[in-house]
């Protein structure tokens, strides 16, 4: 799991830490714009602008962390969003209405309460002791071939995903 920042994937070789850089420096790029937006076209009298233009290393830095942890819908969660990406994944995050009867007793540190759904982080496979716990950010591309699965990933979450499933050549 992550503990902060944007850039929380494992790369494993000298062409990843180049391939890692140019990422982040692709996602800087994207965030200095959206920062540049909100400087010029939002109004000097709203609170975006005021934030951006006078604190606009945090507020890209929020960007970019918000850019690379959200889930469907734009949301983020204070622990699920910190759960690494594997094509190989041994984890699934369920959502459910908090109003089910099922949920409603329960509230362990694996249940995210936002208002009216809750993240439920459950085991897809057997999961061995200290084997970090991984989700795949790919949705219904989950299951689709390495290139495709890259393509997704770096659209969407900005980094090239090195996993055993991507590393293992083939079509995978």
């Amino acid at each position: 799991m992550i503990m902060e920042g944007y850039n929380h994937h494992h790369h494993t070789t000298t062409t990843t830490t180049t391939n890692n850089n140019n990422e982040k420096d692709d996602a800087i790029q994207i965030a200095n714009q959206a920062l540049n937006f909100l400087q010029t076209r939002t109004k000097p009298s709203q609170t975006l602008h005021t934030f951006a233009t006078q604190h606009p290393t945090e507020c890209r830095t929020i960007m970019l962390i918000w850019a690379c942890n959200t889930f469907k819908g734009g949301f983020i969660y204070e622990t699920m969003s910190r759960v690494n990406h594997s094509c190989d994944f041994n984890c699934v995050v369920t959502t459910t209405d908090s109003d089910n009867e099922n949920n409603k007793s329960s509230n362990s540190n694996n249940q995210i309460d936002n208002g009216a759904t809750k993240q439920v982080l459950r085991a897809a496979c057997t999961i061995e002791p200290n084997e970090e716990l991984t989700i795949s950010y790919l949705g219904s591309f989950t299951y689709a071939c390495r290139a495709t699965r890259r393509r997704r990933l770096r659209a969407d979450k900005l980094f090239t995903c090195h996993c055993v499933r991507c590393a293992g050549g083939g079509g995978g």
